[in-house]
């Protein structure tokens, strides 16, 4: 189960909200605002755990062309990370 979170609404959030009602699949959507009280909100759901952030990968600052590449094959199953040092 879990919470697709995303501050701006587009194809991708549809189709994953869409696609929690197939059987085996649960998941809800939420949309918050770009506004300092929402992302408070968030980042305390964060810090209590009631959200969690799944890290596909990490690349380091140096390798964001391999890491825009992954994105775009579009294989990541979670986050990808730019790790600035």
């Amino acid at each position: 189960s879990g919470i697709y979170v995303n501050t701006l609404p587009d194809a991708t959030i549809i189709a994953q909200l869409l696609s929690s009602f197939l059987p085996g699949r649960k998941a809800r959507s939420m949309w918050v605002k770009q506004s300092a009280a929402d992302m408070a909100w968030m980042m305390e759901q964060l810090r209590t755990g009631s959200v969690k952030v799944h890290v596909d990968k990490v690349f380091p600052l140096d390798q964001a062309k391999e890491a825009l590449a992954y994105s775009e094959a579009e294989s990541a199953r979670g986050k990808i990370v730019l790790a600035v040092v």
